[in-house]
């Protein structure tokens, strides 16, 4: 959703397309190893699917379709997470990430 359009060619983030992006940005094919995820710029409207990424300690997700902060709740070591320019409303459900020190939502909705 973006200027009331709904996006035709978002990605939903599956398992099989989470393992294609960690083999194009140098990560691990076993999600538990990574300490890094990089989604920017895919055509993402929902954060979900990431359980099994537990471990990750920084979450580049900017620059894509988002209106909605969910999905985190088991990314406990998380400590950065870039979410600016999606198109977020409210900043929402980071209760959980007790250890995030840095949060970039600039330039989205809010």
């Amino acid at each position: 959703f973006f200027f009331g359009m709904t996006f035709s060619f978002c990605n939903e983030i599956t398992p099989e397309f989470l393992r294609q992006v960690c083999k194009d940005t140098g990560g691990y094919l076993i999600p538990g190893l990574n300490e890094n995820l990089m989604l920017q710029c895919k055509g993402l409207n929902k954060i979900q699917n990431l359980s099994a990424y537990c471990n990750i300690k920084c979450l580049w997700i900017q620059e894509n379709a988002i209106a909605q902060i969910e999905g985190l709740d088991e990314l406990v070591e998380l400590r950065t997470l870039y979410l600016h320019q999606n198109c977020l409303t409210s900043i929402a459900n980071l209760d959980n990430l007790t250890h995030l020190a840095v949060l970039n939502i600039s330039n989205n909705w809010i």
